[in-house]
């Protein structure tokens, strides 16, 4: 079976790398294969824990908990160490970020109850929610020990599991089938762009998984029990193997308690007990965490570390607490939360759903190691036949220190090579096009009206003159800055462009000046000012703003060394002296200050007065989350920091000129049907999320790029 599940393997990657997205259709029949596995696995889980749970001595039920308890415990404790350390080797990296929705967004916690506690074990059942049905079976099986009348009930119970584990072997003879279409669908869809954003996590996540399943866990088994390292990889080869092209623990968990018992009956010390126990122990200690699925945290550190903002100590601590809980649930569970609760913005979270096509067939593999490695040493342990080989121990733990530095070494001095090339950040922001395509557009001097008051042009006199005069803020980052190519680009400059197409008329773009705004719309120099402008109540009596097209959320930016001392308003009342920035006048940021006598406000006439102050002058900057963002790309050494307490929002709007009814009139009707439509969705995730900055490339693949045969 291994020779055909290795060419299954290796055919796979042939078909997907020839044929590309072509062979995508192939995902169907491996996910039919997977649901066949599944389908017989969870019912015999059950079955068997009652079983053998039912049947087990107490005394000797206890002592092989306590040692699997003990290695779990262990386990836990060193991955997380390890999964700390591991960042300590990544090169230094500088990185500011888009905007997140997860700097805004409120969580619901997890519900461990529900998982844990089946209040309907059959829905539990029905919902693959492995461990509620564990606890369900480890209750009727304890209560099953205190049965009398049991015989008949075992017996029929244990003829069920038979029945369900000969199912289990029958489909798993089409095995290579199924990995050849999982592994040729994959590698026929994945993007190699997309990975290349990954590389030192992949790498330093595949070194560490890799070291600690083939050579660490092997070894120690060898190091404390009669088992030969070799016989244990040549025992579980197989089965690793069908792991890792499934990706799936449970639908092996059979084979894997088949494993244990053939390594012990090799040695003849296989009978009863070795048989109940890995029956009952397999089934019991898979939904509590394992090396793989505490290794994949390590994710967390990585995304810290991609979007240049490391977790300092206190974050560490909140990272060791909280992931040692997570790891009680899956990876696409845990690690959003993670995130969440470190304020890494969430969209990274969709690099670790494309990794996962890799990832997790590393992570499942080294689980598998680890639960066979639990149950032979817990096994071993009920038998009174472990032993410990000091020298075989001393080379373990050498051999494995020895090979983590040999890759991740490298890594530290080496490895920020790796990341050029896939990396979002300034340059690919400043290179944004619009989103959509235009005539071109006339740029103006910003001059004043000879006119004067009173000169500003209706609707009507617009379209009549075939041209729309939109004002624009200089480096009003991300709604209108001049890009690469030397154009002028974004959120509102694309509203600007729409506007003059749904209008039938020309665009001119004039840049004015951020101070006299009144007098520059009501002179008529420009007919509407699009350029990230906040409704600014005193303005109101001069000019008027039209609906709110969306709104920004008040922040602070500091320095990122700084971000953790602001993360709070007690944290912000707590220091002795803030002298605090501002930019443009926000009479809600205002009122807020009053509540902290310990700030001293500053007025800003640009906002790069703030980021290249060498004289660190201020200490943080009142600001938004959302243009905040983009201004980290710029200068990456700063981070947005809102405190969590509140979530305060600034409505953006259109100023126009105050006699102006039929432009604003207009406007406003046209700002609803933009929301309806979608377009400010559409244009929110370009702009404000950072999706323009991404280039998705077709797949690749021989028939495309190296044949030619198909566009």
């Amino acid at each position: 079976m291994i020779k055909k599940i290795l060419i299954g393997i290796f055919v796979g990657v042939l078909v997907g790398l020839f044929f590309g997205e072509y062979v995508a259709f192939l995902s169907i029949i491996g996910d039919a294969f997977i649901g066949l596995m599944q389908m017989t696995v969870l019912p015999y889980i059950m079955i068997s824990l009652m079983v053998n749970i039912g049947q087990l001595d107490i005394s000797k039920s206890k002592k092989l908990i306590k040692a699997a308890a003990f290695i779990i415990v262990v386990s836990l404790f060193l991955g997380m160490f390890l999964v700390i350390s591991l960042p300590t080797f990544f090169p230094e990296r500088v990185s500011g970020s888009f905007f997140s929705t997860n700097l805004t967004a409120i969580h619901e916690p997890f519900d461990f109850v529900e998982l844990y506690i089946p209040a309907n074990p059959f829905k539990s059942l029905s919902d693959n929610v492995v461990p509620a049905v564990v606890l369900f079976s480890i209750l009727i099986g304890m209560s099953l020990m205190a049965v009398q009348e049991k015989a008949g009930l075992i017996r029929g119970m244990e003829a069920f599991a038979d029945a369900l584990n000969k199912a289990n072997k029958i489909i798993i003879q089409l095995t290579p089938i199924g990995i050849f279409s999982i592994v040729a669908s994959t590698v026929g869809t994945v993007l190699i762009s997309e990975i290349a954003l990954l590389q030192i996590y992949l790498i330093a996540y595949t070194g560490a998984a890799v070291i600690l399943s083939m050579v660490t866990i092997p070894m120690l088994i060898s190091a404390l029990t009669p088992f030969k390292y070799k016989e244990v990889l040549r025992v579980t080869g197989s089965t690793l193997l069908t792991i890792f092209a499934t990706g799936k623990i449970i639908i092996l968990l059979p084979q894997l308690i088949e494993d244990v018992n053939k390594l012990y009956d090799k040695h003849q010390l296989m009978d009863e007990d070795v048989e109940h126990s890995s029956k009952f122990l397999l089934p019991l200690v898979y939904p509590f965490p394992n090396l793989g699925t505490l290794m994949i945290l390590i994710f967390v550190p990585f995304a810290a570390w991609f979007v240049g903002k490391p977790m300092d100590v206190e974050e560490t601590g909140i990272f060791l607490g909280a992931g040692i809980m997570s790891s009680f649930v899956t990876p696409i569970v845990g690690i959003p939360f993670l995130l969440d609760i470190l304020q890494i913005p969430i969209d990274i979270f969709q690099m670790f759903v494309i990794s996962t096509v890799y990832t997790d067939r590393i992570r499942v593999v080294l689980g598998a190691v680890f639960l066979f490695g639990l149950s032979v040493l817990s096994i071993g342990y009920l038998k009174g036949i472990l032993r410990v080989s000091t020298i075989k121990l001393l080379f373990c733990v050498g051999l494995t220190t020895g090979l983590l530095l040999s890759v991740f070494l490298p890594l530290r001095f080496f490895g920020g090579e790796t990341i050029k090339g896939g990396e979002v950040g300034y340059k690919s922001f400043v290179s944004m096009d619009l989103l959509e395509q235009y005539d071109r557009v006339t740029e103006r001097k910003y001059r004043r009206s000879p006119i004067g008051l009173g000169s500003y042009r209706s609707l009507s006199r617009i379209k009549k003159s075939g041209v729309i005069r939109v004002g624009y803020y200089a480096d009003a980052l991300p709604f209108a800055f001049r890009n690469t190519k030397g154009e002028i680009v974004g959120l509102d400059i694309e509203m600007a462009y729409a506007l003059a197409r749904e209008l039938k008329v020309r665009l001119e773009l004039i840049k004015v000046p951020r101070t006299n705004q009144a007098r520059t719309l009501n002179e008529g120099v420009v007919d509407i000012i699009m350029s990230g402008t906040p409704i600014e109540m005193e303005l109101l009596q001069e000019l008027n703003f039209t609906t709110p097209y969306m709104s920004q959320t008040l922040a602070l930016m500091v320095k990122d060394h700084l971000r953790n001392q602001y993360k709070s308003l007690d944290k912000i009342k707590a220091k002795k002296h803030i002298n605090l920035g501002i930019f443009q006048t926000h009479v809600l940021g205002d009122n807020i200050l009053k509540g902290f006598p310990n700030v001293t406000p500053y007025r800003l006439s640009s906002l790069r007065d703030f980021f290249t102050d060498e004289e660190d002058k201020y200490d943080a900057l009142l600001y938004t989350a959302e243009a905040g963002s983009a201004w980290t790309l710029v200068y990456p050494q700063y981070s947005v920091v809102i405190p969590s307490e509140k979530f305060l929002k600034i409505p953006m709007a259109y100023p126009v000129a105050k006699a102006n009814d039929s432009l604003l009139d207009y406007m406003n009707s046209w700002v609803l049907v933009k929301k309806e439509e979608n377009f400010l969705n559409s244009y929110y995730g370009y702009w404000i999320l950072g999706e323009g900055s991404v280039n998705k490339e077709p797949h690749w693949s021989v028939i495309r790029n190296v044949l030619h045969w198909v566009d």
